[in-house]
């Protein structure tokens, strides 16, 4: 009989499904990033995290933002292992979040700006999958397939014995239910000081200060098979192979000892489990930002963040499935990563050039370096691995955007982003998939007043699908079985924000 292994758990709780950004990385941290999906060249108040550099061009006083995203996120999981009774094989889950703040703050003085912003730099979101997925049904799955091999040869030797086919291999079903409630909030607090060397050129330098709370709560319980044996009933596999082993033993001694030693190994394989875990962290994170200001049309904004290393420290307080030990740890890291942005408003004279005087056209491209960092994989010791055996080229972003002012305080917007995540097959796990992604944005900004700017945007992302192949091993007559299959996972998720900027 297999036994239940749930440690792919382990790597959740150091990445999961992202909106945005990297494989661990969150994007989506402003209101204005909801309408154009493009702020590396930002010279508005989110600059603080985006384009500290940018923050240059920010009027002398002080100025605030303050937003929040409504994010709703479907992960869907198919498997076509062929002895699960799901219908259709398909679990799904559901990844909500009400409320995603982001806040900023720079205070202007010339040619020196002071800023400071706090953020999910990860994380930030509650997954729930509600009705299992194929990492708990599967082993629970193949017990049908193994107990009626296991059980055949039972029946054989009752046969005879007795001259009577006592039917015990007739195992017909199964039944579980596993639930899971996950969430990662990574907060990030910056500060940073920005400085014009002149026209041309500004530079940053700041830090951000990472504080991990993890939360994992988990739970497989009631464990049963459907048996025609001595009358169609459900069961908890101990305790059907024990009835077994009670009718057995008189006929043979030996047989029905095998048996009770059997459903005692059931008995612990298949028992309820429960999990109740945290785990906490932190890091920090050095910034540098340089912006670069040509002939009055065009801004170039780089910002390089360093690789924060960040140790996790489990406070579990029941770990049924021996994952989580307490007091234990393990790493959690960010990556490294790059942003580069372009933005281009090109002044045009004459008449039929004239309306082009209101369009900004913005370029963004970010770089993860993910193969340089530790995400808490592990590998089948259970020992942590570094990204390099799970990543096989580090994730980038290309979006680009439109931006198109209709009135001197109305604009509107649309953006595209294509996200490339260099993982293999190694990296996705039920718990911890990247895809391939194309995503849209649209909103506005609105100027009620010359202190006061609204930002609002919707977010649609289309993840391509991708499938992994995979095997389960079932024993029968001493000789192991690889049973193939294929587990497919996809994603469709949806934003919406609203921010308010505001100076003073």
């Amino acid at each position: 009989m297999r036994r239940f292994s749930s440690a792919i758990l382990l790597t959740f709780l150091s990445s999961s499904f992202l909106l945005a950004g990297g494989l661990v990385t969150n994007s989506n941290l402003s209101a204005a990033w909801a309408r154009t999906l493009t702020r590396q060249a930002s010279r508005e108040i989110d600059a603080v995290y985006y384009n500290p550099a940018g923050l240059r061009y920010l009027e002398n006083g002080f100025h605030f933002s303050l937003n929040n995203q409504f994010i709703f996120q479907s992960p869907r999981i198919s498997s076509s292992y062929v002895f699960i009774e799901k219908e259709d094989r398909i679990f799904d889950g559901t990844e909500r979040a009400l409320l995603f703040p982001s806040f900023y703050a720079a205070y202007k003085m010339d040619r020196l700006v002071l800023s400071g912003g706090v953020n999910f730099i990860s994380g930030g979101r509650r997954t729930l999958f509600e009705e299992g997925m194929p990492l708990f049904e599967v082993p629970v799955a193949s017990l049908v397939p193994d107990m009626q091999v296991s059980l055949f040869s039972v029946d054989d030797q009752v046969a005879r014995l007795t001259g009577t086919f006592p039917g015990y291999s007739n195992v017909t079903g199964y039944d579980l239910t596993a639930s899971f409630e996950c969430s990662k909030r990574y907060m990030g607090y910056q500060a940073g000081a920005t400085y014009a060397v002149n026209n041309l050129l500004s530079v940053a330098l700041g830090a951000r200060y990472v504080s991990v709370h993890n939360v994992l709560e988990a739970s497989r319980t009631g464990v049963t098979i459907d048996v025609t044996e001595p009358e169609p009933a459900t069961k908890p596999p101990g305790t059907y192979i024990r009835y077994i082993a009670d009718e057995v033993e008189p006929l043979n001694a030996s047989l029905g000892e095998r048996l009770f030693a059997m459903a005692d190994e059931l008995d612990d394989t298949y028992a309820d489990r429960e999990l109740k875990a945290v785990q906490k962290g932190s890091g920090i994170t050095p910034i540098i930002g340089v912006n670069i200001h040509l002939a009055k049309k065009m801004d170039i904004g780089v910002k390089y963040e360093h690789h924060t290393r960040i140790e996790l420290e489990n406070e579990t307080t029941v770990d049924e499935m021996d994952m989580f030990p307490d007091g234990a740890q393990s790493r959690g890291d960010l990556p490294g990563m790059l942003s580069v942005g372009v933005r281009y408003h090109a002044p045009a004279t004459g008449v039929l050039l004239r309306p082009i005087n209101k369009l900004t056209v913005n370029f963004g491209y970010d770089f993860y370096f993910d193969k340089s960092a530790w995400y808490g994989f592990t590998d089948a010791g259970g020992e942590q691995v570094n990204n390099k055996t799970t990543v096989d080229h580090n994730t980038f972003d290309l979006a680009l955007s439109l931006e198109y002012m209709l009135m001197h305080n109305f604009g509107i917007s649309a953006g595209y982003a294509y996200a490339n995540k260099g993982v293999n097959d190694l990296y996705q796990s039920d718990l911890n998939f990247a895809l391939e992604a194309n995503t849209i944005a649209g909103g506005f900004c609105f100027a009620p007043a010359r202190r006061l700017t609204i930002n609002a945007g919707i977010v649609y992302v289309i993840s391509n699908k991708n499938s992994v192949r995979r095997s389960y091993t079932l024993t029968f007559d001493e000789e192991p079985y690889a049973i193939p299959y294929t587990d497919t996972y996809e994603k469709r998720s949806v934003l919406f924000a609203v921010g308010l900027d505001v100076r003073l």
